[in-house]
């Protein structure tokens, strides 16, 4: 299984909160998506990000 789409990010804009998708077992168990349960292979990457003063001049 490999990974198509990903959420870019710094050390002065990171992430703070990360919404999971399917758990590998269960794609595993499915041989991955679309599946019988689940009928399409797009999944939502959702993921909060904040600033931080890292690398600013004080």
């Amino acid at each position: 299984m490999g990974t198509v789409d990903y959420i870019w990010h710094t050390t002065e804009f990171v992430p703070v909160r990360v919404l999971d998708t399917l758990p590998v077992d269960i794609l595993r168990r499915t041989r991955g998506l679309p599946s019988e349960k689940w009928g399409s292979d797009h999944l939502s990457l959702v993921c909060e990000l904040a600033f931080t003063d890292e690398g600013s001049e004080t």
